[in-house]
C-alpha cells in the first residue's frame, strides 16, 4: 500500500472514531453519566491499534 492511500485511510479511521465517540458520549450524557466510560476507552485503543497496524512496515513485500 502506498503512502497516499495510507494517509487517506488513516483520515477515514480518525473521522469514523470521532463520529462513533460522539455517539457514545451523547448516549451516556443522556443517561446521566459525565464520563465517556469503558466502551469509549476500548474504542480509543482500537483506534491506536488500527493506525499502528496500517502503518506497520511490510517486511515481506518489496516495493
Amino acid at each position: 500500500m502506498n503512502k497516499t492511500s495510507k494517509i487517506i485511510v488513516t483520515a477515514a479511521i480518525i473521522i469514523g472514531f470521532i463520529v462513533i465517540f460522539a455517539i457514545i458520549v451523547g448516549v451516556r450524557t443522556d443517561a446521566g453519566y459525565r464520563t465517556p466510560g469503558a466502551l469509549a476507552t476500548c474504542l480509543f485503543f482500537g483506534l491506536i491499534g488500527a493506525i499502528r497496524s496500517l502503518w506497520k512496515k511490510d517486511e515481506n513485500q518489496s516495493e
